[in-house]
């Protein structure tokens, strides 16, 4: 249930605001099997049956102002400002019954030969639920101004301050957050050629740990995340302009960083527990290019090199050196399309190429994988077209994401898709 009302005004030809105010209220019931793992004989799933219920209340409001002012040899500023509210009011409900393994009335599911109905979560003693809530607030005031120096020369400022406050009980156990932090960014544009500008920014990035994180059930209190980020570059114009160019290195370095406990806390029960890895850097090269070689042929080019490294972390002190889990050292991508005028026929050719990645946490591999997509677009009137997608066209089995825990895995990507779709555009008037 969604309410939204929003004004837009010019103040003056230069001067323009507007605001925002959304309120959300939303509930959700789930009953449902979890899978929690295979049992040594290959074909037969441990389950537990979770009954939960989640209920949000929330509401936002802001507000944005744009200013542009010359102020001739002081350059042209380009102003943006603004304050931001949000307040969220979130209850859970859960309770679990385990599998038999583990001395609950959950029956094992045979996933080859499944003999479905046997589960019954009507037929479960579940025990008395845990329930939580927390009253979570943030207020944030901006400022942020580009400023034309000179005809080649761009510098951009800007800043965030913000109020962060979480209250609540979570199984019975009072949880409590409360900080003040400020980012920023600074960077500029150099126009070096007429077609080509090199660039350069630093920023810096806060992030509280999730409420339910903050118990001692959950491993908690955390500290906030916080990060550095360094990025210079160059763009390229070629073609008189048809085509972009777009190289970039960067460091990201963060501290306090969290991930999933698979042992779920100090009581083996807490699905919100985190534990702090602590300090992770990121670094690497990016380029692409995109734009319209011929009149026929766009193409659309991307390879990023990414040296990403875990500093510190006091849990598991043998994943240090490695890298972040889903990060891969290289990954490309590619799109091609040609049209074909006569006709009235467009071709195109999609790439998506990842590089081997190990999660260091579950101790296992996902190799890397290069997937192919076809399409094709055919006008058929001057509002009818029909469409053709074949996605994962060679039927490459590969893993999109590996997840925190052995019990896990990795998570298989998306088989051979084909789509068709006929496009009809209503004829109107001016």
């Amino acid at each position: 249930r969604i309410v939204q009302l929003r004004l837009d005004h010019a103040l003056t030809p230069t001067i323009r605001v507007d605001g925002t105010f959304r309120y959300l209220n939303s509930d959700r019931p789930e009953r449902y099997h979890e899978p929690r793992g295979i049992n040594s004989d290959g074909r037969t799933m441990r389950r537990e049956f979770r009954d939960q219920y989640r209920a949000n209340d929330d509401w936002t409001i802001t507000a944005n102002g744009y200013s542009r002012v010359d102020l001739g040899h002081a350059g042209v500023h380009n102003i943006v400002f603004g304050f931001e509210s949000v307040s969220q009011d979130w209850l859970g409900r859960y309770a679990t019954a385990r599998e038999r393994s583990r001395g609950g009335p959950v029956p094992d599911l045979d996933i080859l030969t499944p003999s479905y109905g046997i589960g019954n979560g009507a037929l479960y003693t579940l025990p008395v639920s845990t329930l939580q809530n927390v009253l979570s607030r943030r207020y944030g005031w901006f400022a942020q101004n580009q400023i034309e120096v000179l005809p080649r020369l761009q510098v951009v400022m800007g800043g965030r301050v913000e109020r962060l406050s979480d209250k609540g009980d979570a199984a019975g156990l009072p949880l409590s957050f409360g900080a003040t932090a400020f980012t920023g960014r600074i960077g500029m544009v150099w126009r070096v050629l007429p077609w080509m500008s090199a660039f350069g920014s630093f920023s810096n990035s806060f992030n509280r740990a999730p409420a339910l994180a903050q118990t001692p059930a959950a491993n908690g209190p955390h500290d906030p995340e916080t990060g550095r980020q360094f990025e210079s570059g160059l763009k390229a114009e070629l073609a008189g302009g048809r085509v972009l160019l777009t190289a970039s290195l960067f460091r990201i370095r963060k501290q306090n960083v969290l991930r999933l406990d698979p042992l779920f806390g100090p009581n083996g029960d807490n699905f919100s527990a985190v534990l702090p890895v602590g300090d992770v850097a990121n670094q690497g090269f990016e380029f692409d290019a995109t734009g319209r070689i011929t009149k026929q042929l766009s193409v659309l080019v991307n390879y990023s090199y990414l040296d990403s490294e875990i500093l510190s972390d006091g849990f598991a002190p043998s994943a240090v050196g490695s890298a972040l889990p889903n990060a891969t050292r290289h990954a490309a991508g590619l799109f091609l399309r040609y049209d074909i005028t006569r006709t009235k026929t467009a071709l195109m050719l999609g790439n998506e190429t990842r590089g081997r990645r190990f999660e260091p946490y579950a101790g296992f591999p996902a190799a890397g994988y290069a997937i192919w997509d076809f399409g094709l677009c055919q006008r058929i009137t001057s509002n009818v077209e029909f469409r053709a997608q074949l996605d994962n066209a060679l039927d490459k089995l590969y893993a999109s994401a590996s997840l925190f825990t052995a019990r896990a895995g990795n998570m298989p990507g998306n088989p051979r898709t084909a789509t068709f779709s006929l496009h009809v555009t209503l004829p109107g008037r001016e």
